[in-house]
Parts: structure tokens; C-alpha cells; sequence
């Protein structure tokens, strides 16, 4: 869920029709980085979709971040991990920035125009996301998924692979 588009009703409804976790698509903790790739949220929007989950008593629930943006540096990645481990999610999903031709993000960015991080600097996001998340409780079970005991994703942990409803709007064929 977008944090810009979250509220207390809409989780209150999705609770009420038996929905038993969520996830916030954080992306990033810093107001720059969210702007470089578009995104109608901010941090202050961030922080009240993150107090709403905790006070729902949703106890399952996700956010998702993404490293590689343009104009990232290991320094904001590292607080992003931070305050995404404060806020306790169960899991966290991590990815590394791939700008695809015919996606929305492909077609807005211009190469060089916001420089991405190298392939190294990318590495280095991994492995301190992996450091950082395996050093707070959390177990490292997918290439970019993180949970706490007792919270793998049930859908991936059955099959290896994730189903279509994991990811509305995907035209993929599930494999």
C-alpha cells in the first residue's frame, strides 16, 4: 500500500473483510530519494502509515524498500534499514533498483541525468541489508525477503515461488 494513499479506515476495512497483513511500499526514509523516483509520498506520510498499522493491532505486516536510486548513498541506505528495524515490521522485502524499458520509471528516466549507483555500490546495498537486518532478528530467506521467526510469507514458502495475487497488476504467467 502506498503510505500517501493509507488511513485508519481504509485499514479498518481491509481488517473487517478478513485481510490479516499489509504492506507498506516505503521505498525510502528520505524525502529526496522519494521525489528522484516519483513517488506521491513523503517521510511524514511514511511515519503516520507506519503508527496506524502498529496501533490497528495488525501484528503481521511488511514494508518494502528499494536501494540503487538515484542519488542513494550507502549512508541513507543504512538509515532507511534503521528506521525500517524500528518500526518492527514483520517482514521486509528489499530490491535493488532495475529500470526496465516500458515501465513507468523507464520511460521518465534519462541515464545520467539522476546517476544510479555503480554495480558496486549496488553489492555493498545487499550486503549491509543483509548485515544490518541478520544482526536485528531477522532471517534472511529469499534473495530480497527478511522476516522475523514465525513470519515467512506462506506463499513463498510452499512453492519457492510467489503466486500471481502477491502482485496485482502482473501479467506474468505464474511459472
Amino acid at each position: 500500500m502506498d503510505p500517501g494513499t493509507f488511513g485508519a479506515e481504509k485499514l479498518r476495512e481491509l481488517i473487517g473483510v478478513g485481510v490479516n497483513r499489509v504492506s507498506l511500499g516505503v521505498q525510502a526514509f528520505q524525502e529526496e530519494l522519494l521525489r528522484s523516483c516519483g513517488r506521491a509520498h513523503g517521510v511524514q506520510e511514511v511515519e503516520e502509515a507506519i503508527g496506524i498499522v502498529r496501533s490497528s493491532g495488525l501484528e503481521n505486516w511488511s514494508m518494502d524498500l528499494i536501494s540503487s536510486l538515484p542519488h542513494q548513498t550507502l549512508g541513507m541506505w543504512e538509515e532507511s534499514l534503521r528506521r525500517a528495524v524500528d518500526a518492527r515490521p514483520t517482514h521486509l522485502s528489499v530490491y535493488d533498483l532495475q529500470v526496465e524499458q516500458g515501465t513507468k520509471f523507464g520511460q521518465w528516466y534519462t541515464p545520467g541525468e539522476f546517476p544510479l549507483p555503480s554495480e558496486t555500490e549496488s553489492a555493498c546495498f545487499y550486503r549491509t541489508a543483509s548485515e544490518v537486518l541478520s544482526s536485528t532478528g531477522y532471517d534472511h530467506y529469499e534473495i530480497s525477503s527478511y522476516c522475523r521467526d514465525g513470519f515467512m510469507c506462506k506463499t513463498t514458502s510452499h512453492t519457492g515461488r510467489t503466486s500471481r495475487s502477491m502482485h496485482s497488476g502482473s501479467a506474468l504467467p505464474v511459472m
